[in-house]
């Protein structure tokens, strides 16, 4: 995991998960959430938070300006078969 000076100190100050918002205690251990693909440091996170975040198996896709370029054409053709079938 990677962690600069100023990643440490927040973590060591930190007194409450980010995710649920409940104070550390002995019940409750302080946990380093970091990025499973990176290895960058996030934020502190409470041991039953931790265990439960998951990585999401898809990748959003956002479209801008498509009628200015070829690719229009070819979702509307795409579009048209799709509903014949």
């Amino acid at each position: 995991m990677i962690m600069n000076e100023k990643n440490k100190e927040n973590f060591r100050l930190s007194n409450k998960c980010y995710n649920c918002g409940s104070s550390f205690s002995y019940k409750k251990d302080k946990c380093r959430d970091h990025c499973h693909i990176t290895g960058k440091y996030g934020r502190a996170a409470c041991e039953n938070c931790y265990k439960h975040i998951k990585l999401t198996k898809t990748i959003p896709v956002i479209f801008y300006n498509f009628r200015g370029y070829d690719i229009h054409y070819l979702m509307l053709r795409l579009k048209v078969s799709l509903k014949k079938d």
